[in-house]
């Protein structure tokens, strides 16, 4: 009995670290645009000499995250109920692979708008969901516990996201801030990977019990 639960508890503590990997995502995708705006590289590629506006084109690139993150977050609570969380998981996770592509490949300032406002989408999405999805498969009294590990991923992926910053600019060219940008990846990768082995919530309407207070 007890090698079987603590077999249950090892399963579950995969399925919540997994889950928390979204919050290394959304970190390092917080952080690595401060770190990538201060590389005098992006500026002299992005703004060359004779370019209007670069303050205004600043700001654009740096809102135009939080606006997809706002839109997100409106369209979060829709997906997961038509789409379960498993399924928005790695959606999201998906687009926000997509738009850090379109942002390491950027020629120019449209570009890098639309990565950033695609990545801002899909991480409003992602953001909301984990921590619903890390309560509904945690026990009752273990769940403020295990959604604080979502939070300090969080925390370590806006970490990693200033020293990745701070490793390329060692770097000369391009290489400095595409290469920051392109980091936002592998971290996103192995998330939508390992979820494709966690289990639906069992809190998700398909696979809850009938509500008893509705009417038949």
């Amino acid at each position: 009995m007890v090698a079987v639960k603590m077999k249950a508890t090892w399963r579950l503590l995969s399925y919540i670290f997994t889950i928390s990997l979204g919050g290394a995502v959304v970190g390092i995708d917080l952080g690595i645009i401060a770190t990538t705006l201060a590389q005098d590289a992006f500026n002299n590629y992005m703004f060359p000499p004779g370019t209007k506006n670069v303050t205004s084109l600043t700001g654009a690139i740096v809102s135009m995250g939080s606006a997809g993150n706002a839109i997100g977050c409106l369209i979060n609570g829709l997906l997961l109920e038509r789409l379960g969380r498993r399924k928005t998981l790695l959606v999201s996770t998906f687009f926000t692979i997509v738009g850090s592509a379109f942002q390491t490949a950027a020629n120019g300032v449209p570009l890098m708008i639309v990565g950033r406002f695609v990545a801002g989408v899909a991480l409003g999405i992602l953001n909301p969901t984990m921590p619903i999805y890390i309560s509904e498969l945690a026990r009752p009294e273990e769940r403020a516990r295990l959604c604080g590990i979502f939070g300090l991923m969080i925390a370590i992926g806006f970490c990693l996201a200033n020293w990745i910053g701070y490793a390329c600019s060692f770097a000369s060219g391009d290489v400095t801030w595409r290469l920051a940008l392109g980091m936002q990846i592998p971290t996103a990768v192995l998330l939508m990977g390992l979820s494709l082995f966690l289990p639906e919530s069992p809190r998700w309407r398909k696979y809850s019990i009938p509500n008893p207070f509705k009417p038949t």
